[in-house]
């Protein structure tokens, strides 16, 4: 069981806001034409994100310097060959980084794909309750490495609706300069 519908008629922020405050677990499915977007909470915690535009974990990874290309093939052969294990949490273990290290990429992603489709009027949602799908190449589960994680949904949401209304801000700025007469 679900709930799913339209955001012309239902908010991103609107229906986070109803899975945060009802401590719901599982996954957010956003379609807006051919881009896709998953938000997975547990217990109305924000754990995992991706949107189109926002890289994948590993690569934030890699990109910011915090692990080496190498140090990421690593995990990635590692759970390949039968680790059942996130490769956030194979990269923890094996020392390439650290736990807190992880929490601020994941919590730098998880804003970033919020931000990005707060700004999505249009397009469907589907949340599968109970259903926490893992997001991209270094899932983090519950039960990971990051069960002490608190990734504060609502600083997150106020923060990414900031963004939002400079965003907003900035195009009607940009569309008046259009509109005013010479």
């Amino acid at each position: 069981m679900g709930i799913s519908g339209s955001l012309q008629d239902v908010s991103v922020a609107d229906v986070m806001q109803f899975i945060h405050l009802g401590r719901r677990t599982g996954t957010l499915e956003l379609v807006r034409g051919r881009e896709r977007a998953r938000i997975g909470f547990h217990s109305g915690r924000l754990v995992s994100a991706q949107a189109p535009k926002t890289p994948k974990l590993g690569n934030l990874l890699v990109d910011e310097g915090i692990i080496d290309r190498n140090a990421l093939d690593l995990a990635v052969a590692a759970q390949s060959q039968g680790e059942r294990k996130s490769l956030g949490q194979i990269l923890t273990n094996v020392g390439a980084l650290d736990a807190q290290g992880l929490r601020d990429v994941i919590a730098r992603q998880i804003e970033q794909a919020v931000s990005e489709v707060l700004l999505w009027e249009n397009g469907t949602f589907d949340f599968a309750i109970d259903d926490l799908k893992p997001i991209d190449d270094i899932a983090v589960y519950p039960s990971d490495i990051l069960p002490d994680a608190e990734i504060n949904t609502q600083m997150v949401l106020l923060e990414a609706a900031r963004v939002f209304d400079e965003r907003r801000a900035d195009q009607e700025g940009r569309l008046g300069t259009f509109d005013e007469a010479p």
